[in-house]
């Protein structure tokens, strides 16, 4: 049989080497988050772009802001304050050959 020390001290190893095997198993998981919240972010900034650009078209195709607003599910004010400065908006039609440009 072995001493007391020696199944306490064993013991005492058995929960430390548990221990470390979560952290590892912890850190693969963390790595495994961050990347997906990194690929999230880089999918709702493009949707954020994308958004933009369609209130743009909206906006010189004559929509309202309340419009835009209620398309968005935020108010008027929240749709201007948020949209209200797109840049390159007065650019988007610029071609020639689009009827919406002149109106025709």
């Amino acid at each position: 049989m072995a001493p007391d020390g020696v199944v306490g001290g064993l013991q005492e190893y058995d929960v430390a080497w548990r221990a470390a095997a979560r952290v590892t198993d912890a850190l693969a998981d963390l790595r495994e988050l961050a990347a997906a919240r990194a690929e999230a972010r880089r999918v709702v900034d493009g949707l954020e772009e994308e958004v933009e650009i369609a209130v743009a078209h909206l906006r010189v195709d004559g929509a309202s802001w309340a419009q835009v607003g209620r398309a968005l599910g935020i108010s008027r004010q929240g749709a201007r304050q948020r949209f209200g400065d797109v840049s390159g908006a007065h650019g988007i039609r610029q071609d020639p050959r689009d009827p919406q440009q002149f109106g025709r």
